[in-house]
């Protein structure tokens, strides 16, 4: 059974985390607890904070979602571009009978044959085929498995077909893929060849039974953590853990804005609005696709608030919306930084304030002539911060400082901190 929790706040997903684990007693205490997150650096965050709360870390098994989802996808693929194992097998397949047989293809030895050997010509395209066939086979597999093995059926397939018809699918024509020709031949060739690793994690993926095989190895108990870059083809894995009796799934959704789908209004044409737009669709779609399988009942029915509002959260406001599966922070105190995190949550930028007080100090806009001043402007802000009497608890992790574009500041940052 797949539970999952919303909020706009990481400390609140991570009390929800600590309040969960090992809720289930049927858990046997010999097998481990696993949570899949979104980075190592949360892992080791969640690993230290469990330490605090119980005193000790231990039996749980700490995964990224990444390294978690290799092993679904086996040797090959889960490096794409970068496996010397798959672009070989590519070359191999990309002979000069499979060359002529294209004119795409034909011509594009011909043009670049003048300035590069035709060996390496056929393992750059090997690579770069590679690469764009691993984003196929995550978020078109069923395109993939029609292709290699024609003549099967897939309940993995059928289940990303219904998925990406309720996403409004685009019907595929040659006229719209001008390379689809040679890129379907190179997938049944793939499909006649039993001896690709390649074609063996297709038909894995393919079979529910051994898919099913394959989940049933996962312990009773995972926790899937602010994950991301959850691609399609984690769908039927997560569907077979969803269904399944034996397996106790949570999910833990990072999402800043109370609309579900967490679309952008913003249209306006700049790097900012650009990277929002992105990131929301980017969470749009990791919500969805966890969404998908996840139970109508409440999660946690039984969740004791007041674990919410202990250390760092006792200040703020709490704010619950729907059921129990959605619960953000929404303080209401005037606070310039407060006011944002309403803004975005609610999708209201009525909740903006038309002046800003100048005793606030949440938020801080640091602008100088060049990037060293900023910085330390910065370090003196932060010096003022700890010896302000005023602040007897403020600690390093209380503060956040942020750039537009840290690459260009890091020199900077470094000289600063190193004088």
């Amino acid at each position: 059974m797949l539970h999952t929790v919303y909020s706009n706040s990481y400390e609140i997903l991570r009390a929800y985390l600590m309040h969960s684990i090992g809720a289930n007693n049927s858990q046997s205490a010999l097998k481990p607890i696993r949570i899949i997150s979104g980075s190592r650096l949360i892992n080791n965050e969640l690993m230290l904070s469990i330490a605090k709360e119980k005193g000790i870390c231990a039996g749980i098994d700490f995964w990224t979602i990444n390294n978690w989802f290799r092993n679904y996808l086996g040797y090959g693929l889960s490096e794409g571009g970068q496996s010397q194992a798959f672009i070989w097998q590519l070359w191999e397949l990309l002979d000069d009978d499979f060359i002529q047989s294209d004119e795409r293809l034909r011509k594009h030895f011909e043009h670049r044959e003048k300035v590069m050997d035709r060996d390496l010509l056929r393992y750059e395209l090997a690579k770069n085929v590679a690469t764009v066939f691993e984003k196929y086979i995550h978020y078109r597999f069923d395109w993939v498995f029609d292709w290699t093995f024609p003549k099967e059926t897939s309940g993995t397939v059928e289940t990303l077909k219904e998925y990406t018809q309720k996403q409004g699918s685009y019907e595929l024509k040659e006229s719209n893929f001008p390379h689809l020709s040679w890129q379907k031949r190179l997938w049944e060739e793939i499909g006649k060849k039993e001896s690709m690793t390649l074609r063996r994690t297709l038909n894995m993926f393919g079979d529910s039974n051994q898919l099913e095989k394959k989940v049933g190895s996962e312990p009773q108990e995972l926790h899937f953590f602010v994950p991301s870059n959850v691609s399609p083809l984690m769908l039927p894995v997560l569907k077979s853990l969803a269904d399944s009796e034996r397996h106790d799934v949570y999910a833990y959704l990072l999402n800043p804005c109370q609309n579900y789908w967490f679309g952008s209004n913003d249209h306006s044409q700049s790097k900012v609005s650009d990277y929002l737009r992105k990131n929301a669709a980017s969470t749009r779609a990791t919500i969805n696709r966890f969404n998908q399988f996840a139970t109508e009942e409440k999660f946690n029915q039984n969740l004791p608030i007041d674990i919410l509002t202990k250390s760092s959260l006792q200040r703020l406001g709490i704010s619950t919306f729907s059921e129990i599966d959605r619960v953000d922070l929404a303080p209401n105190d005037d606070a310039l930084l407060h006011d944002f995190q309403r803004s975005i949550l609610l999708d209201n930028t009525e909740e903006l304030p038309t002046e800003i007080d100048a005793k606030d100090r949440s938020i801080r806009f640091i602008k100088s002539p060049t990037a060293a001043r900023e910085v330390e402007n910065v370090v003196n802000v932060i010096h003022a911060l700890f010896n302000d009497p005023s602040l007897p608890d403020l600690k390093a992790d209380d503060i956040l400082v942020v750039t537009p574009d840290i690459e260009t500041v890091a020199p900077a940052i470094e000289a600063t901190f190193s004088t």
